[in-house]
């Protein structure tokens, strides 16, 4: 996923999502042997959460839009139990993280071309959104870099100052940790760089109760070369960072921007159905109903996904977030006093890997919380499952921190047999998909590089795999339409708006709110001379967005050609 711009399409998630299918039911294997169990609170709360998530997706009105996120809860659900139940040894967990770090390096390698060169280098022949010097990576947007970089760049700072690796792979840490801090700064993420400050003193805090718990004779000194080196930090940073790009975004970080219009869109479309919410994915044209007439690039995401939360699974879905985020970090705080004053306490070596991880999946959390506010990692799959592996750490710290009773161990085991079914679950619906999605993709980029014939082809392999997928008929349909603009012959041009138009029509049956597809099928029928029909779809397309400029634009040019044909039709 991080290779393949964080897994933003089904196409590059789900063979991540096979992957993980295959783990858990290779979990079966790992029944045997006595594991430290994971907290029971943070189980069971994590699948009411999650549960709750899955059944909202399935019964949501559009079920491709509510496709994504549930595989990506699927996956995010296998991760999280695969972690708490099986990895749970802190050196398994610190060996994935080190894989975790090298790729950082990679993206910030990646980040670093874009930033120095301005263009929209990715590797692999990807495109991403037009975004200047901002670095983004292998990621479609550079707030979704940043949010990967933030979590791997303090994780691997705790590892470094109170982890048991050698000297030699402190050293390396630390290195990969400050650029990783670096690549944030290079995205140009004002969330980003709000995030990072709080984590980074969420660091300092908790690093500095564990000296007063644990070594209170050295509290004093601890907490005033820290205080010295954030100013000294504070201080220098303004002065080492030149980039204009930096400067520029750093100044902005309070200035308001359409984000604020975004929210309003959200809260309106969370008083549609307050309990349960709309329905998984129903922002993308809920957000352009509710648009304010400023916001005029498409509202694909609330850039918030608390209201996300709220406004597409209701009061319930955010009920269940703040029940499994309490027990988690609950269960966190008591594996870090529990380390600073049982462990460390008692202990002749000041270094623990496992508080190492704690103090490192806190000030992650820590980080979320502030970035949760302004963007949408968590809709991002590569972020989302990392994030699930951080939860995973603090469900079960992989030490024995309390007395593990019959319910417990009941609890862990039923959970553990709950991992074969899911994974099983990922590869059943997920892999008839691929095919699907694999000639959506490939008519997607068809289509944006003008091989029109091609699109029609592989938009019509892609059909035969999957019949509930809008894009496919879209681009089905314009390209079709696109020939039928390129033809000479009028008989040709009916033949392939005709053509078009069921294609767009067949997209609508299973999108009936996709303004994209109303507007088109509305220029189609113009096209065709059916001025009635294309009426009502433009119609219905003001219905569903009445703020966009191109939409009225649309339907003033199809009423400017009905005057000149000597027509007057309904108006909206």
């Amino acid at each position: 996923m991080e290779c393949f711009a964080g897994g933003t399409r089904l196409i590059y998630s789900l063979p991540a999502y096979m992957l993980l299918g295959v783990a858990s039911v290779l979990g079966i294997f790992s029944l045997r042997g006595n594991k430290v169990p994971a907290r029971p609170l943070c189980l069971i709360s994590s699948a009411i959460f999650f549960g709750y998530i899955l059944a909202r997706c399935h019964l949501s009105p559009v079920d491709y839009l509510s496709r994504q996120d549930f595989f990506m809860v699927l996956g995010a659900l296998t991760i999280y139990l695969l972690t708490a139940l099986h990895v749970v040894k802190p050196n398994q967990r610190m060996q994935l993280l080190a894989v975790l770090m090298l790729i950082a390096l990679g993206q910030v390698a990646v980040g670093l071309v874009q930033f120095s060169r301005g263009n929209e280098f990715m590797l692999f022949g990807y495109g991403r959104y037009p975004s200047g010097d901002r670095a983004s990576g292998q990621y479609v947007s550079p707030n979704h870099l940043a949010g990967y970089l933030e979590v791997v760049a303090i994780m691997g700072m705790s590892l470094v100052f109170w982890s048991k690796w050698k000297p030699w792979a402190k050293i390396l840490a630390a290195y990969i940790s400050l650029a990783s801090f670096a690549g944030v700064l290079i995205t140009g993420s004002r969330g980003g760089y709000l995030s990072t400050a709080f984590c980074i003193l969420v660091f300092c805090t908790l690093s500095l109760m564990v000296v007063k718990t644990a070594f209170p004779e050295r509290f004093a000194r601890v907490t005033a070369i820290v205080v010295i080196l954030l100013l000294l930090m504070s201080a220098t940073l303004p002065v080492l960072v030149t980039s204009q790009l930096v400067r520029h975004r750093v100044s902005e970080i309070f200035t308001p921007n359409m984000r604020v219009q975004l929210w309003q869109a959200a809260l309106h479309q969370a008083k549609l159905d307050p309990l349960f919410g709309t329905g998984s994915g129903t922002y993308l044209y809920y957000g352009r109903k509710f648009r304010h007439p400023d916001v005029q690039r498409d509202p694909v995401r609330v850039h918030n996904d608390y209201l996300e939360l709220l406004a597409e699974f209701g009061i319930l879905g955010g009920a269940g977030f703040l029940f499994f985020l309490g027990s988690h970090l609950w269960s966190g705080f008591h594996s870090f006093r529990w380390l600073a004053t049982k462990r460390l306490q008692f202990s002749l070596d000041w270094r623990s890997s496992s508080l190492a991880l704690n103090i490192g999946c806190l000030c992650a959390i820590a980080a979320y919380l502030v970035h949760s506010v302004v963007d949408f990692n968590l809709h991002i799959p590569a972020n989302a499952l990392l994030m699930a592996f951080v939860f995973g750490i603090l469900a079960n710290p992989g030490l024995e921190t309390f007395q593990a009773g019959a319910a417990t161990i009941i609890t862990n085991r039923a959970f553990q047999w709950m991992l074969p079914p899911l994974g099983v679950a990922l590869l059943v619906l997920g892999g008839p998909k691929l095919p699907g999605e694999y000639y959506a993709e490939k008519a997607r980029v068809a289509l944006r590089d003008g091989n029109f014939g091609g699109a029609v082809q592989a938009a019509k392999a892609g059909i035969v795999y999957e019949k509930s997928n809008p894009d496919l008929f879209y681009y089905l349909g314009e390209a079709r339409r696109n020939i039928g603009d390129a033809a000479t012959a009028p008989e040709l041009k009916t033949i392939f708006y005709r053509l078009a138009s069921d294609s767009f029509k067949q997209g609508l049956e299973i999108f009936p709110q996709d303004v994209r597809l109303l507007l088109i099928e509305g220029w189609t029928m113009d096209a065709l001379g059916q001025d009635s029909e294309a009426n009502k779809y433009f119609i219905e397309a003001v219905k569903w967005d009445p703020n966009w400029e191109q939409v009225h634009q649309s339907y003033k040019a199809h009423l400017e050609y009905l005057r000149a044909s000597g027509k007057i039709l309904q108006s909206p």
